[in-house]
């Protein structure tokens, strides 16, 4: 996995760099905000954020 790593992020722009790090901090944001109520809802909003960054992240990469 560490290899593919390291060929996703050599294939990469800066661009699509920048990307993926603004996916990835949108995505701690809501961890952050959310893991002192892990009700329902926050299990939700954790999941939509997951989905959503693996999505953006899937797109900048063309996969």
């Amino acid at each position: 996995m560490e290899a593919l790593g390291e060929a996703v992020y050599a294939g990469v722009t800066a661009a699509q760099l920048n990307g993926i790090v603004a996916a990835d901090l949108t995505l701690q944001d809501v961890i952050d905000a959310k893991v002192d109520n892990l009700d329902e809802e926050a299990d939700e909003a954790i999941d939509g954020a997951t989905s959503e960054s693996n999505e953006t992240v899937g797109t900048i990469l063309g996969v």
